[in-house]
């Protein structure tokens, strides 16, 4: 009986640190395919930070609620497969992101050709779908991460899918894209200082500036948004410096 009330307690408890992330619904959904080790790194980690990382989130979902690739690559869920035989085997395994699918296909066994095969296919069946406009918000996200994992390999690729992603948020309305904008606004500037182009990168600034202002008369700006805006800010003001 006390054994019942305790796991009663803790179940409320967890519900309570997951809903204000990402909702009531969804929380309770996690919570009951949630096992002692990730319940204890829950609790722990909001004890210490008063909140889950986007990092801690994004594998929960990733683990106990998306049952499709493009959910547990850009968090919207689809039905969209590619490669079942290697991306399938990713899908509840907690990893997440670009990065969790290149890890994903290198612990398979497959090389980094592989990877990019993979990853430019699953762009391209997006691509075909996105003829559909409730598909675009889908494709946005899509050039969004994939241009930001290119960032350290490839600026011609990254510079590709971020203007892609900046154009297609343009045109997609809601509070989530203008913060999906800001954020591939901000990592467009990372790249143009990176390559010294540094008069785009301050047009990239100003217009992320004028972005955050305009989201922040909204909605709270998430803290890691204006994290990077400001690390922006203090790049170019090194490289004027």
């Amino acid at each position: 009986m006390l054994e019942d009330t305790l796991r009663e307690y803790l179940s409320k408890g967890i519900v309570k640190v997951l809903e204000s992330q990402i909702g009531r619904e969804i929380a309770t959904e996690i919570e009951k395919k949630m096992g002692y080790e990730d319940r204890k790194r829950v609790l722990r980690e909001y004890e210490r930070n008063g909140k889950l990382s986007e990092e801690t989130i994004s594998y929960l979902l990733s683990k106990f609620y998306f049952k499709d690739l493009t959910g547990v690559l850009f968090g919207i869920p689809s039905d969209l497969q590619v490669y079942p035989e290697i991306t399938q085997k990713m899908v509840g395994s907690g990893r997440f992101g670009v990065d969790g699918l290149r890890k994903h296909v290198r612990e398979l066994g497959y090389p980094e050709s592989k990877f990019e095969e993979i990853l430019q296919a699953i762009y391209s069946e997006i691509e075909k779908l996105a003829r559909d406009p409730k598909y675009l918000p889908l494709l946005a996200a899509a050039c969004l991460e994939i241009g930001i994992f290119y960032l350290n390999s490839d600026y011609k690729k990254a510079e590709k899918f971020l203007l892609e992603a900046y154009d297609l948020r343009s045109h997609i309305i809601g509070t989530k894209r203008a913060t999906r904008l800001l954020e591939a606004v901000i990592q467009l500037g990372f790249l143009y200082n990176r390559i010294k182009k540094t008069d785009r990168a301050e047009v990239m600034l100003d217009k992320a500036s004028q972005l955050m202002e305009e989201l922040a008369q909204i909605q709270e700006v998430d803290s890691k948004t204006a994290n990077l805006l400001r690390e922006l800010e203090k790049q170019l003001e090194r490289r004027q410096n």
